[in-house]
């Protein structure tokens, strides 16, 4: 990865700005240059200052999560919190170790998203805070750390100091605005900054540094099987890297060694964390399978592919957020669920604001081509590329949306646009850093100095948050007190009757899924009922339990059909918890309520 000139750009703490600016402006890893250097070399990572530069790099852009980690430490998600989606998610986390989870998250189409790459992520952290949701919540907070320090690391070895301010910049600036999205599991949320992380990597590994390829590929790999809609601008973004990357390398010369085999890393990498997919696939009846469900889904859609026009209006309401959010200092007044990550439907048009930052988005990042192209900066036109390729991918995929628009489908495409930007700021940083003069041990200060200050701003918004926000992104702690009193209930029937519980998600899903868990906890054979088995990857039925307890759950926005006939056994605040001997598919008008 090492360029012409970083060496003695790296070697004293006074070395000219603008050298390193240059070595990844003019350095050609462009087609026919005559460089070949495409690893990371030993002199300027042997260099203590250079290690220490990179540390503070790092810890600039980890800044932001500092008082998330803080919390979960001190507060963290405790039991009983957790429902939904998330309860769905931390289930699959819980049987990693048990060989069960091999698919992602299910979607309400019964298929899954496509693996459990996230899953297995957070396996570990789960295992070491046992039964508190705390570690899957840390498994989520050490994935965003690596998301937000692998990019701004990877620019530095490969392009230079001054490309890799420009990537701090825009991540600092994506944490003021998404930084309450950043430690939220949720799979619309947690794949924003790995999907930023890969297509920086993968804009650097198509530049020609062939050591990106693989953390690129293990970024990309966590962004798809989390969340599918992601599948085409990741598998075309990593399509084209690599192609870029071998047309530049043969023009350079024989292919490298150590290029083929940081290459064989990214193929040998991509079958292993793909493989669970192909097993499922395998095991599966035929047809059955998860990528036969998704091939399926995508074949036999009923409705048609939405209007360019729409697509790109949501573009434009998706670009807009970033400094928009910012402009109105909405984030000051967000609540526990921030508004790009609710339910409610995107608005039907644009507002002027929204038009004017997408246009000027536009204006940036066609006035950033030009000059990088004037200077032959190769890193900021791989990133400037590839954020434009990702965003007309990103309009194409929301085509494609099935059902009702919201703005939590399509927040992960807010990630082309910020890579655009990112493109657009590493421009300016190189264009500027060539016109400084030698960085003095003073102006090496205020530039450390500089940087603190931009951290601390979305630090101190996170922190602000947190503080109006007092627990885990996506938890319920108000809601604790009636899950256990349901969950208190409900063992205790099922130790009077020597019963296994089998449960519906037939009414309050919600609570469902968060009495599976909490029962999984609790070491019980909880079974999920034949009728949704599709959401549960793995999941034990009905069939071979030597005595069954259904459970079904009310709540007045989930209302369950089969009430009438069924046992009521406990009701708390707003949920009710009904049981049954026998599994009750509907209910006949004329049976007798026992309520």
């Amino acid at each position: 990865m090492s360029v012409e000139g970083e060496q003695s750009a790296t070697r004293s703490s006074a070395a000219p700005l603008g050298s390193v600016a240059a070595s990844g402006a003019a350095v050609s890893v462009v087609p026919g240059s005559s460089s070949r250097s495409s690893t990371v070399s030993s002199p300027p990572g042997s260099s203590r200052a250079f290690r220490l530069e990179l540390t503070a790099f790092a810890l600039l852009a980890l800044l932001p999560l500092v008082p998330y980690l803080v919390f979960l430490l001190d507060v963290g998600a405790p039991r009983y919190t957790i429902f939904a989606d998330h309860a769905l998610m931390e289930h699959e986390t819980l049987h990693v170790f048990q060989g069960d989870t091999l698919l992602g998250l299910g979607s309400r189409f019964r298929w899954h998203h496509p693996g459990p790459l996230l899953f297995y992520f957070c396996a570990p952290f789960q295992k070491l805070w046992g039964s508190s949701s705390t570690g899957f919540y840390t498994g989520t907070w050490a994935l965003a750390a690596l998301s937000a320090a692998a990019p701004v690391i990877a620019t530095r070895l490969v392009a230079g100091r001054a490309h890799a301010i420009g990537v701090l910049a825009v991540t600092l600036a994506w944490f003021a605005a998404f930084g309450n999205l950043a430690v939220n599991p949720w799979v619309r949320t947690v794949v924003v900054l790995p999907f930023m992380a890969y297509f920086v990597l993968m804009a650097l590994f198509a530049r020609g540094s062939s050591a990106c390829a693989l953390p690129g590929v293990l970024f990309g790999a966590v962004v798809v099987q989390t969340h599918v809609a992601s599948a085409s601008t990741v598998g075309v973004v990593g399509v084209l890297a690599t192609a870029v990357f071998l047309v530049g390398a043969r023009r350079r010369g024989p292919i490298r060694r150590s290029d083929l085999v940081w290459l064989g890393a990214m193929v040998v990498g991509a079958l292993v964390v793909f493989a669970p997919l192909a097993i499922e696939q395998l095991r599966a009846p035929p047809g059955e399978g998860n990528i036969s469900r998704l091939l399926a889904f995508a074949r036999d859609r009923q409705e048609p592919l939405r209007p360019w026009s729409v697509a790109f209006k949501n573009w434009v309401l998706a670009t807009s957020w970033l400094p928009d959010r910012l402009l109105e200092r909405s984030l000051l007044r967000e609540g526990a669920l921030p508004a790009v990550m609710r339910w409610d439907p995107v608005p039907v048009g644009i507002s002027r604001t929204a038009g004017v930052l997408a246009l000027l988005h536009v204006v940036a990042v066609a006035g950033a081509i030009v000059v990088a192209l004037r200077r032959r900066d190769v890193s900021s036109l791989a990133l400037l590329a590839l954020g434009a390729l990702g965003s007309v991918l990103a309009a194409s995929a929301l085509r494609a949306l099935v059902g009702e628009e919201h703005y939590s489908l399509i927040v992960w495409t807010t990630v082309p646009s910020s890579v655009a930007w990112i493109g657009v700021a590493t421009t300016a940083a190189s264009a500027l850093a060539v016109r400084l003069p030698r960085l003095s041990a003073v102006r090496v200060r205020a530039l450390v100095a500089g940087g603190l200050v931009l951290a601390a701003i979305p630090t101190a918004l996170n922190r602000s948050w947190l503080a109006r926000n007092p627990e885990a992104p996506g938890t319920f702690p108000a809601a604790a007190p009636s899950l256990q009193a349901v969950l208190g209930a409900v063992e205790d029937r099922l130790a009077r009757d020597g019963a296994v519980p089998v449960v519906h998600m037939m009414g309050a899903w919600t609570w469902a899924t968060a009495v599976v868990l909490e029962l999984e906890k609790d070491g019980v054979d909880v079974r999920i009922a034949d009728a949704d088995t599709w959401s549960y990857a793995g999941a034990k039925t009905a069939r071979g339990a030597p005595r069954a307890l259904h459970l079904y759950f009310e709540i007045p926005v989930d209302p369950l059909p089969v009430a009438p006939c069924v046992e009521l056994l406990a009701a708390r605040a707003e949920v009710k918890v009904f049981v049954s001997e026998a599994d009750v598919a509907s209910c006949a008008p004329s049976a007798p309520a026992d309520r």
